[in-house]
C-alpha cells in the first residue's frame, strides 16, 4: 500500500502551496540536517534543530498553518531550533530585527536595526555606509539629512 501523501508537493492541483508552506518545511529541515546544503554552517552547523514534531509535514503544518503573505518563519530565539513554542510568521522587517547579524541602534527613545532606520529618515544604506566609514557616529550619519544635489 502507498505511503499516505499529504497532497502539499508541487502538483498540477497544489502548485500553490508548493513554494508557500511545503517549501518552507522542506528548505528548513534541509537547512538544518543537510550538511550538504549551503546554509547548513548558519543552521545546522551550529546546533539549530527542527524538533522531532516538526519531522513530519502534517504536523508542521497542523501548527502553523498557510504561509501568510509577505511573511516568513522565524525563529524568536535564533539561538534555539524549529519548534512550535520558538517560531512565528514574521514579516521581512521584524526578521531583519531578530537577526544575529542586526546591530539593535538606539536614537532617543526608539531602538531599530539600521535598515529601518534608513527606511525612517530617508537616509539611502549606501549613504549611511559611506558616512559610518568616514567617521561620523551611527546618530549623525543616521539623522543628517542628505545634501541637495545642485545642478547647473
Amino acid at each position: 500500500m502507498p505511503a499516505k501523501s499529504h497532497g502539499m508537493t508541487a502538483g498540477k492541483h497544489n502548485a500553490r502551496h508548493y513554494p508557500s508552506i511545503y517549501g518552507v518545511w522542506k528548505n528548513m529541515k534541509q537547512r538544518c540536517t543537510n550538511p550538504n546544503n549551503p546554509r547548513y554552517a548558519d543552521y545546522g552547523g551550529r546546533g539549530i534543530t527542527v524538533c522531532k514534531r516538526w519531522l513530519s509535514f502534517e504536523n508542521f503544518y497542523a501548527d502553523v498553518g498557510d504561509r501568510p503573505k509577505g511573511m516568513s518563519l522565524d525563529r524568536r530565539n535564533n539561538d534555539r531550533g524549529y519548534s512550535p513554542s520558538n517560531c512565528q510568521w514574521a514579516s521581512t522587517s521584524a526578521q531583519n530585527i531578530n537577526s544575529r547579524r542586526a546591530k539593535p541602534t538606539r536614537i532617543g527613545n526608539e531602538t531599530m536595526c539600521i535598515s529601518d532606520w534608513c527606511r525612517k529618515t530617508g537616509i539611502t544604506y549606501g549613504l549611511y555606509k559611506a558616512r559610518v566609514r568616514k567617521g561620523w557616529s551611527l546618530e549623525k550619519a543616521l539623522t543628517t539629512p542628505p545634501r541637495k544635489q545642485v545642478n547647473n
